[in-house]
């Protein structure tokens, strides 16, 4: 009997040890560092005078930030638009996902239909049915533009909206299949226009 009490009195000082051990990993970083925020909703959305200081947490059916995130964007939602500024990673799942604002991290994308519009400064990495890297964007990632490709993929008409007159492939875009790297080049000293 005075076993049996220990026993169930041990198992239960090992649950609340774990329950308190579990409970300061979850609250610890948002001690230490700016608290994340959370959001759940049909529809998510942050304005441009918003800000978030830490970490932003999104899962709805439309969602839409014009907001700086200064931590990292973790997004899930039917239909995903990033207008505001992300300081570190952004990772989405969703069916319809724009990004038009600067990423200064990586960006790791699930989705059915991806348009990336702005500057990304680390790796990008997507997996979709259907992405579109327009030529405003800029990519810090693996390939470098002294590098030379080969990209395999159907050419085919700009939208109306993305036109470009200035130059002689104005009116057409690749959509690209496969890129592969024919020859990797170190970063000339100087920047050659052409």
């Amino acid at each position: 009997m005075n076993l049996s009490c220990t026993m169930s009195g041990m198992a239960t000082v090992v649950r609340r040890s774990f329950l308190t051990l579990s409970f300061l990993a979850v609250l610890l970083p948002s001690l230490v560092f700016a608290a994340p925020v959370i959001r759940t909703g049909e529809s998510v959305s942050l304005k441009e005078d918003q800000s978030v200081e830490g970490d932003f947490y999104a899962l709805g059916g439309v969602v839409s930030t014009s907001a700086q995130v200064e931590g990292d964007a973790y997004i899930a939602g039917g239909t995903v638009t990033v207008n505001g500024p992300v300081a570190a990673d952004l990772v989405v799942l969703g069916g319809t996902v724009q990004v038009h604002a600067p990423v200064a991290d990586d960006v790791r994308v699930v989705g059915g239909q991806v348009v990336i519009a702005d500057k990304v400064a680390g790796d990008v990495a997507v997996f979709a049915g259907d992405l579109t890297i327009l030529s405003t964007a800029e990519i810090a990632g693996e390939i470098n533009s002294e590098w030379v490709v080969a990209i395999t993929g159907k050419v085919k008409q700009r939208p109306e909206k993305l036109v470009n007159e200035k130059i002689v492939t104005g009116k057409i875009e690749i959509e690209a299949e496969k890129v592969e790297i024919l020859s990797k080049a170190k970063t000339l000293p100087l920047i050659i226009l052409a």
